[in-house]
């Protein structure tokens, strides 16, 4: 699935097939010893798609078609926001082709992007080589190892997000018992790791962030780790020699990027990543310029979040039922108690005696202490006498009022 280079008009396909699966064909996307992808517009929805087809000469071996079908299945399987997203499959009778719908991603491949930029800003490549960890890190739980990891797979929409595409090679040993055979090499020789190169058949996610290692070196320094005039020597490389340091080429790569780059390609392969978490979690420590754990540290569990504010708080701890407490424990006063800060700043949650219930006198209140508790017990004693008085001056008044009262009315009475 890899996208035109931006100077470069794309080409009408032939004439001849214009319709495949009943997708219209505008535009070849690229072409590869596998099969070529078109730009294709999908009728009834009218949206674009990148349509996938076999070569002819291909089309025509059993082993090859059931790839083909494999990419397929294995693509469909994955759901993640970093991989292209498979829509349709199926076999064009008329041509007699099978093909592949994926989704049609607007961007180029981080091949070109690099071909135009040159070596990537740190962070950015980081950001890259974050989400593909986890991409593949989903193809993993799925029993899938890509086996094909490199810029060319890479395609960069114009949000900037990454989608790792051509599962082409994806191993799932169901699938391909009866297809790959030992001492067969498949795979693109640049970004082979040892055991890949060798024909091995246990291959997993270590083999596919090895791939993806490479494939930070060259964002960061914009050129292959391992050159040579033929692949046997590339491949014999990959099994003899360590990774090259990036900060050879590049001075301004960090030193725990760089660490993480030889991390993540050693060359035996019990000793590199094959944790998606453990990655991940180095990849942002990288970023963060803090030290690296390595593929060997466990990866701990994340600490729980914090509730929110509006969780159920705490109740006040009871010291009778508490065996915890002794009766001494029972004394404290408010300003002895132990408090926790909860999520509300504003709230404070008090575990023990809030309200000093037991009677118990502070010894540690000073002349200004005892001078506000002398001002308010004035206070309250002042409010309560003045109520008593209101009482006792009131009450006689409001009796003689009352009786004057009467007789006005009984001389009234007489008068009529």
């Amino acid at each position: 699935m890899n996208q035109p280079n931006r100077q470069t008009a794309p080409r009408k396909p032939s004439k001849v097939v214009r319709h495949i699966g009943g997708y219209e064909l505008l535009a070849r996307l690229g072409e590869g010893g596998c099969g070529t992808v078109f730009k294709a517009k999908q009728p009834g929805l009218e949206r674009f798609v990148a349509l996938k087809i076999l070569s002819l000469q291909l089309s025509k071996q059993p082993e090859y078609i059931k790839r083909f079908r494999n990419e397929a299945r294995a693509a469909a399987s994955i759901n993640h926001l970093n991989v292209v997203q498979v829509l349709n499959a199926g076999f064009d009778d008329k041509v007699q082709l099978p093909y592949i719908v994926y989704e049609y991603i607007d961007g180029v491949t981080l091949t070109k992007l690099v071909e135009e930029r040159g070596p990537l800003p740190e962070k950015e490549a980081l950001a890259v080589v974050k989400a593909m960890a986890e991409a593949l890190g989903i193809l993993s739980e799925k029993g899938l190892t890509h086996r094909d990891v490199k810029p060319d797979n890479i395609l960069i929409n114009r949000a900037g997000i990454p989608k790792l595409t051509d599962l082409g090679l994806a191993k799932q040993e169901s699938d391909w018992e009866n297809i790959t055979q030992t001492g067969i090499v498949m795979g693109t020789p640049d970004y082979m790791a040892p055991e890949q190169a060798t024909g091995s058949k246990d291959l997993d996610l270590a083999t596919d962030y090895y791939a993806l290692g490479l494939t930070l070196y060259v964002m960061l320094t914009a050129q292959l780790p391992y050159s040579g005039d033929t692949l046997v020597e590339i491949l014999t490389q990959h099994i003899q020699k360590d990774c090259p340091n990036p900060q050879v080429v590049c001075p301004w790569v960090s030193n725990e990027t760089a660490k993480l780059v030889a991390a993540m390609t050693r060359r035996p392969q019990a000793e590199r990543y094959n944790n998606a978490a453990a990655l991940v979690r180095d990849i942002t420590l990288a970023n963060s310029g803090k030290a690296i754990l390595g593929p060997q540290a466990k990866v701990t569990k994340r600490p729980l979040k914090t509730p929110p504010a509006t969780a159920k708080r705490r109740k006040f701890a009871n010291p009778r039922k508490d065996s915890k407490l002794n009766s001494s424990s029972q004394n404290l006063t408010t300003s002895q108690v132990t408090r926790r800060r909860g999520p509300d700043s504003s709230s404070d949650l008090v575990t023990a005696d809030p309200l000093n219930m037991s009677g118990a006198r502070d010894s540690r209140r000073g002349p200004a202490r005892r001078e506000e508790a002398f001002l308010k017990d004035y206070f309250i004693a002042f409010m309560v006498g003045g109520l008593l008085a209101l009482v006792i001056i009131g009450i006689p008044r409001f009796i003689k009022v009352s009786q004057a009262n009467e007789n006005t009315n009984t001389t009234t009475e007489d008068d009529r």
